[in-house]
């Protein structure tokens, strides 16, 4: 039997640690990474990592970032991580979809599709418009698109499902890599990973609707 973890984070005070009791499958072994954060009780059914004295050196962002991007680090004996945005709070059946995916469509690395940004020109103007990223920083990584031969495609990370392999881990530090190097503090991390992987190689079979009509509470 695979040895799944399904995993999130939040460091520094945003977010919320939702209670997963009532939710929670015994084929996952659920870990919440944190640094200190006031709402990481005992009795919400998490086991918790606290990483208050490590990654100090990046903001509360990218050290989030990292810890989402790299997960063979924390967990290196797992066959496959799961990784969910805490801004949802995820009711059984999400658990038994992503464990279905993992049972029948053995994907190497699963992401989906945007529902609404298409473009990296749609991609950039709502970092701009809306998430107020410094236009410097996007201007870098606009430069990255038009000085090489790889084509941006778009992705929702906010739903990840990847096999604990070394090419996956590969990935990951390289997606870190170009956010910490191109980001001062807020992170696009859907700008950056076409940088990483090819599109072929991803699994895009699934809707962030999927997740969404699954969850209690959206985007906190």
């Amino acid at each position: 039997m695979a040895k799944i973890v399904f995993y999130s984070a939040q460091t520094g005070n945003r977010g919320f640690i939702p209670c997963i009791k009532d939710q929670m499958i015994n084929d996952f072994d659920y870990y919440f990474i944190h640094d200190s954060h006031p709402e990481a009780e005992d009795n919400k059914g998490w086991n918790y990592i606290n990483v208050k004295n490590k990654f100090t050196n990046f903001t509360d962002c990218k050290r989030q970032r990292l810890i989402k991007m790299t997960p063979k680090q924390f967990f290196p004996d797992a066959d496959y991580f799961i990784w969910v945005d805490c801004k949802f709070y995820l009711s059984k059946d999400f658990y038994n979809l992503c464990l279905n995916i993992v049972n029948e469509e053995k994907p190497d690395f699963m992401v989906c599709r945007h529902q609404n940004r298409f473009s990296l020109e749609q991609e950039l103007q709502y970092a701009q418009d809306i998430k107020q990223v410094p236009i410097d920083n996007l201007n870098k990584v606009e430069n990255i698109y038009s000085s090489s031969d790889v084509s941006f495609f778009s992705t929702d990370t906010c739903w990840l499902i990847r096999k604990n392999t070394e090419k996956n881990d590969a990935i990951g530090k390289a997606w870190f890599v170009h956010c910490y190097e191109n980001f001062t503090d807020q992170v696009r991390d859907q700008l950056t990973l076409p940088l990483c992987v090819d599109e072929s190689y991803l699994n895009l079979n699934h809707s962030i609707k999927e997740l969404e009509n699954m969850s209690f509470t959206l985007h906190i």
